[in-house]
């Protein structure tokens, strides 16, 4: 399938979707609606791991400005974000997960977009922030709850109130990346990152992101029924039996 704005490869049970939007890889509507159309699709076709990337210099400089200035009541300015909000819900709530490999700008909704990932690798040269609040306005695809879930909420309110970014080295002490690397070796430990992941069992994948999402949405009681619940369900799967199989055999998993 062709996705507008996107470069999609696959390869061993990995996909690799690279913005190309030049020059900065805003993220106007339409790219949007292909990102998530284009990793829904590759839910679908069975790969365990996406690797989320930006062409060039740019991750994502941040949403399209201009469509922004089109945005002029307040219910038009209401409609336009609930309906971003709930395609990086959707994003968040793939049985894959994705991996934002952040290789320069990550700015405004391009961070919005990269904290709906599930994980996230940083060029050491990149930069990440919120700056929404220099343009009269606040994060509007969720970045305000997502930055304050992630990094907490006194440094999430620094960020979102003085615009200023942060760099990778900051973003992975607060816990806003997994990890960072020399800019030259991004892509590798992205592939080393989901190797690892899709030699797993994709069902016990699949489980892991579901109550790890919906434990976070409720209390501690909630959260372990909902673990048990799952838990329950993977004792009935072949990746449950291969798993435990090989482990008293001596012997690497075999996963379907």
């Amino acid at each position: 399938m062709d996705f507008p704005f996107l470069r999609v490869e696959t390869e061993n049970s990995k996909a690799v979707v690279t913005i190309a939007n030049p020059p900065v890889n805003a993220l106007s509507a339409a790219v949007l609606d292909s990102i998530t159309a284009a990793t829904k699709h590759l839910a679908a076709t069975g790969v365990k791991a996406i690797i989320l990337t930006g062409e060039g210099k740019f991750f994502c400089a941040g949403a399209d400005i201009r469509e922004l200035d089109t945005l002029r009541t307040a219910e038009a300015g209401r409609a336009r974000m609930r309906a971003a909000q709930g395609q990086l819900d959707e994003l968040a709530a793939l049985p894959v997960p994705v991996i934002a490999a952040i290789n320069g700008c990550c700015f405004g909704g391009g961070n919005e977009l990269a904290m709906a990932c599930h994980l996230r690798i940083a060029a050491e040269s990149a930069k990440l922030g919120q700056p929404e609040i220099n343009l009269g306005i606040i994060p509007g695809y969720g970045g305000s709850q997502r930055l304050s879930r992630l990094v907490g909420r006194t440094k999430a309110l620094e960020m979102l109130l003085t615009g200023n970014p942060v760099k990778s080295s900051e973003a992975a002490h607060l816990g806003l990346v997994n990890q960072v690397v020399p800019d030259d070796e991004l892509m590798k430990a992205a592939h080393s990152l989901a190797d690892v992941i899709v030699s797993k069992g994709r069902e016990a994948i699949a489980a892991t992101l579901e109550v790890v999402r919906r434990g976070m949405e409720t209390d501690l009681a909630e959260g372990q029924a909902i673990e048990a619940e799952l838990f329950g369900k993977l004792c009935e799967t072949s990746d449950k039996e291969e798993g435990i199989r090989a482990f008293l055999e001596k012997r690497k998993a075999n996963f379907s």
